[in-house]
């Protein structure tokens, strides 16, 4: 599986800041919603919804969606605790962060 998510500012491969960036094929895999839409309220709710997949907890630390990328989304949670307890289940869920994890 490629690369599906990482910390847009990190050190020592952990986040420093409240923002985590989640390819759309790696959101799908996990809850099957597609982001790709061009209407704002519509993204936010699937975001809300498969967050809320994840863990019931998530989708109150969202706080916006801070960038788009070609394959993906930069959110931005409540905290770096979110982000990191936002990471955690997504490596649990299967979704892999980076090619040094793989070959773990």
């Amino acid at each position: 599986m490629p690369y599906q998510f990482d910390f847009p500012e990190e050190s020592r491969g952990e986040p420093i800041a409240p923002l985590i960036w989640v390819s759309r094929n790696g959101f799908q895999h996990c809850d099957g919603a597609d982001l790709r839409t061009p209407v704002r309220a519509e993204l936010m709710e699937r975001l809300q919804r498969g967050l809320a997949v994840l863990d019931n907890d998530f989708p109150a630390w969202l706080e916006d969606v801070v960038s788009e990328t070609d394959d993906g989304l930069v959110l931005r949670f409540q905290d770096v605790e979110a982000v990191r307890n936002v990471a955690s289940t997504l490596r649990n869920h299967g979704v892999i962060q980076r090619e040094w994890e793989r070959a773990a």
